[in-house]
């Protein structure tokens, strides 16, 4: 019996844990927080996100960081580890007015691969025709 009031416990205390707070009502922005007029003329130079090459703004209000004493914004949190753990290699992308060098796709990306014939192989040959 002691048991089943200790688990009926429980189960009150995570089914109420919540209550003091309400979630925005369906359809309603959560606010962001918002970018000083001088950090928005940054990010729309900079465009793109120098970890992972994606718009800047596309994965919520950018995120800024120093490194080398270089203001950068990323397109989240989840770049910032990278950019701390190699800033070379990132602040290689930015040219010297702060924008990003994004590398176009190679190619072979873009184009689906064509099928070569093999070597030595006979050609297709064509269906019989009708008399």
């Amino acid at each position: 019996m002691p048991r089943i009031l200790t688990l009926t416990f429980v189960l009150a205390v995570v089914a109420f844990a919540g209550c003091g707070s309400q979630p925005a009502p369906q359809g309603t922005k959560v606010e962001q927080p918002k970018l000083s007029d001088a950090d928005m003329a940054l990010v729309e130079k900079q465009k793109y996100c120098i970890v992972a090459n994606e718009p800047l703004g596309s994965m919520g209000t950018p995120i800024k960081v120093n490194v080398k004493g270089r203001d950068v914004f990323l397109c989240c949190e989840g770049c910032r580890d990278a950019v701390l753990k190699d800033p070379d290699k990132y602040l290689a992308k930015l040219d010297a007015n702060g924008t990003v060098i994004v590398e176009p796709k190679a190619e072979a990306d873009s184009k689906p691969p064509e099928t070569a014939p093999v070597a030595g192989a006979a050609p297709a040959a064509e269906p019989p025709k009708a008399p």
